[in-house]
């Protein structure tokens, strides 16, 4: 391995160490929640209701020729349903379609075997026939559990939970309308026979009541209609609890649309022949009526045979008017069919009857803009006016308006000319007729009517054969190529939903575990700390179980990890204080608790261990601990030694482990905070220093009181206590802001309590190198609450 392959290894290692941590911190919490995802997830697809489906394939306009001309226009890149068929489509999902169809089937009420922990759906099986009028059922009876229990042959109690404090419960006999406030219904039992009613005890039964309303919500958000590519077939499927009600809904749809697609062609038909109709009894009125007028004229007058001439002259003046009486009825036709147009883009009503079946390009016009505008409305049931499909429609619905009236103002000028013509021809008949006796004239004039009418009567007669075969002639625009039928269960996934629940589960673990890596994390290892810290690190101190009852660890066992950390630290003083004249060491920490107060008399004591004279002094004024820990009486120390009450003599416990003297705090004073700033401190200080080798200072946590800040400025080294339980980035970042702001630069840091698992002798070199060495001397870490090494601050 070369030297610039190392940093690199150095460096996976340490960006990986978070992740491991966090791993190994968190993975406890990783397993049980997904356990219990796993286990929520089982639940609830045991709860869940199997779902079935039904399917079915329709032909839209059967023998129309589909042609793909987007993909064609695309060079194939992708095919795009025909905008025709994607209508249709939108038709069949119609919220009017769809309610047409749920009125044709009884799928209101919905029936349930009650077991434990689920209730499952019946349909034949069922030994109840429930009957109810869905509009008698009020809006908290709808889809509302009624639960029903089987008393004996005749009887049956009915428990309902409309969502008050207690449930509705009455008592009511088989085969008998019951109508109340919120229900009307009747229960039957299917099989009246003892073996019957015995099953039905045994059993929870259930039903559920759906509003007309609830189930054409319900079908059209489970209905799924598909184009089949390259065709004009589409693929309709619809999901269900139960599999006969998805077989029997889409049969019942396909029958309505197919219903639909003729019933438009079929009204048109119809109204066309019943204005033949009403055209044909004016005309036998009027026949009869001239007829009579004929015999009584010839009754009252000597009728004169015509010449040839003057009978064809005769039948050129019926067939002149018959034929201007056709074109003024083709002219009110296009007069109808003009104010037809300009209703507008919504008008929805049936096209005016017209005598335009000879121009097919205007019928088949005028049948194009009838379908457009119904697709239309059909469309704005699920879609805004802004929809693409809507505009796209308003194009076409524009474009075919526009081409109606072109056709409309050249045909009306075209039959102007034809009617001109005939005038001409009718009067020039008439004055030639005018020869003949006025009486004779007459009668002619009335025969010409007659006449006229007759011709016209055998016209619509034929109008209305024609119409006649026509309708029978008309197919529905769909047909049905595969009927209904069951595909079987297709839902719910339950082993995704299961795999859903669990990932969830670790989804929440591994956020939880993120949130406590960012903002929670303690520092485990004094290599953690060294990464985190500008400042010098001096070393690490292990946890120590037994901190309570025996908190002088150095002198009561000389080999024990502690002690070994101890020794490493003092060590590492020779690095920590350059010159000889730099003796005085000052102890903190930044919270309470942290084992400032351990650190200090243990450190004092390795020192004084090693051959040292060490004065230990406790400047922690407001919540002493020295004093306990190796036992001194505070009635007199430090305090009284500030006010001038008593000499350093006085107050000083010499020799409380060889080769070191004590200062206690003694009794706590009022102005503690004030005699630290007193010039008897400095006094003091310089002649300890003058004394002894090391002088050590136990001083208040930094964060609650500025004593520590204040003696900082007297002092040589700074020693600053993290323990395990506390130590985060924050903390550091916060340490070195307010060391920065006093401007202070000779302090290290010490981590206290580091727990030895196996992993972080891997993790942490100091760790490994100089703490966890020892596996033969076995210690404690159980039984101690808290932090552990600080059981006296």
């Amino acid at each position: 391995m070369t030297d610039s392959q190392l940093p690199q290894d150095a460096l996976n290692l340490k960006d990986l160490r978070p992740v491991i941590k966090m791993f190994a911190r968190n993975g406890w919490l990783m397993i049980l929640l997904a356990a219990i995802g796993y286990t929520g997830g089982r639940l609830v697809t045991h709860r869940q209701h199997d779902i079935y489906a039904a399917q079915s394939e329709v032909l839209l306009e059967p023998g129309a020729e589909y042609v793909d001309t987007e993909e064609v226009l695309k060079g194939l890149v992708g095919h795009q349903s025909d905008p025709d068929v994607r209508n249709q489509m939108r038709i069949l999902r119609s919220r009017d379609l769809v309610r047409s169809a749920v009125q044709k089937i009884d799928h209101h009420v919905t029936q349930f075997l009650v077991g434990r922990v689920r209730a499952m759906p019946v349909g034949d099986i069922s030994v109840l026939d429930i009957e109810v009028d869905p509009q008698r059922f009020s809006w908290h009876a709808r889809n509302a559990p009624f639960n029903v229990q089987i008393l004996d042959e005749g009887r049956y109690r009915l428990v309902c939970d409309f969502g008050g404090d207690t449930p509705h419960t009455a008592e009511y006999a088989f085969d008998q309308w019951v109508e109340t406030e919120d229900y009307k219904l009747k229960i039957s039992l299917t099989r009246n026979s003892p073996e019957a009613v015995a099953i039905g005890m045994e059993q929870g039964l259930r039903f559920t009541v759906r509003s007309k309303q609830d189930l054409v919500n319900t079908y059209r958000a489970a209905l799924m209609v598909d184009p089949v590519d390259r065709t004009s077939i589409v693929i309709l499927q619809l999901e269900d609890i139960q599999a006969h009600r998805a077989v029997e809904f889409l049969d019942a749809l396909i029958s309505t649309y197919i219903d639909y697609t003729a019933e438009a062609r079929t009204e048109v038909n119809q109204k066309t022949e019943d204005f033949i109709d009403e055209q044909l009894t004016s005309l036998e009125v009027t026949m009869d009526s001239l007829q009579n007028i004929i015999d009584q004229e010839k009754a009252d007058a000597e009728v004169l045979d015509l010449t040839r001439d003057q009978q064809q002259m005769f039948l050129d003046l019926v067939e002149f008017e018959s034929n201007r009486q056709k074109l003024n009825m083709q002219l009110q036709g296009l007069e109808s069919l003009e104010k037809y147009l300009a209703a507008g883009v919504e008008n929805t009503h049936i096209p005016p009857s017209s005598f335009l079946s000879e121009d097919r390009v205007a019928s088949t016009r005028i049948a194009q803009l009838y379908d457009l505008r119904l697709q239309r409305t059909q469309m704005l049931l699920d879609v805004t006016p802004r929809n693409i499909e809507i505009r796209r429609l308003d194009s076409l619905i524009s474009t075919t308006r526009w081409s109606l009236f072109r056709y409309i103002t050249d045909a009306r000028v075209a039959l102007s000319g034809d009617v001109k013509r005939l005038d001409g021809e009718i009067r020039h008949v008439e004055s030639r007729l005018k020869a003949l006796p006025r009486s004779q004239r007459d009668i002619l004039a009335v025969q010409r009517r007659l006449r006229i009418s007759d011709e016209f009567y055998g016209f619509l007669l034929q109008q209305k054969a024609n119409i006649v075969i026509a309708r029978a002639g008309i197919v529905p625009n769909a047909s049905v190529i595969e009927r209904a039928r069951s595909i079987g269960l297709v839902g719910p996934d339950k082993q995704r939903t299961v795999f859903t629940w669990t990932g969830i589960g670790l989804v929440i673990a591994l956020a939880i575990a993120l949130i406590r890596l960012l903002f929670f994390e303690k520092i485990d290892t004094v290599g953690e700390l060294r990464e985190l810290s500008r400042m010098p690190v001096s070393g690490g101190i292990p946890y120590h179980a037994d901190a309570t009852l025996n908190p002088l660890i150095v002198a009561s066992d000389s080999r024990s990890p502690v002690t070994e950390a101890f020794r490493h630290l003092r060590t590492n003083l020779q690095y920590l204080l350059n010159r000889e004249t730099e003796k005085v060491i000052l102890i903190t920490s930044l919270h309470p608790g942290e084992g400032k107060t351990f650190t200090a008399t243990n450190f004092a004591t390795i020192l004084a261990k090693a051959g040292k004279r060490v004065a230990l002094i406790d400047f922690d004024l407001h919540k002493p601990r020295v004093h306990r820990v190796l036992d001194l009486p505070k009635n007199k120390g430090l305090s009284t030694l500030l006010i001038g009450r008593d000499s350093l003599e006085d107050v000083i416990a010499r020799d409380v482990v060889p080769g070191l003297d004590v200062v206690p705090a003694g009794p706590v004073p009022p102005n503690a905070s004030e005699l630290v700033l007193d010039d008897r401190v400095t006094d003091l200080l310089k002649q300890l220093r003058n004394d002894y080798d090391f002088v050590l200072l136990d001083t208040p946590p930094i964060l609650l009181i500025t004593d520590a800040m204040a003696l900082m400025q007297q002092v040589d080294r700074g020693l600053i206590i993290h323990h395990v339980k506390r130590a985060n980035s924050r903390d550091i970042k916060q340490l070195e802001s307010i060391l920065k702001d006093h401007d202070v630069e000779h302090v290290s840091l010490i981590l206290n309590g580091i727990q030895p698992h196996r992993w972080l002798r891997y993790g942490g070199k100091y760790a490994a190198r100089y703490l966890y060495q020892y596996g033969h001397y076995r210690y404690g870490y159980s039984g101690q609450s808290g932090y552990g090494n600080g059981p006296e601050d």
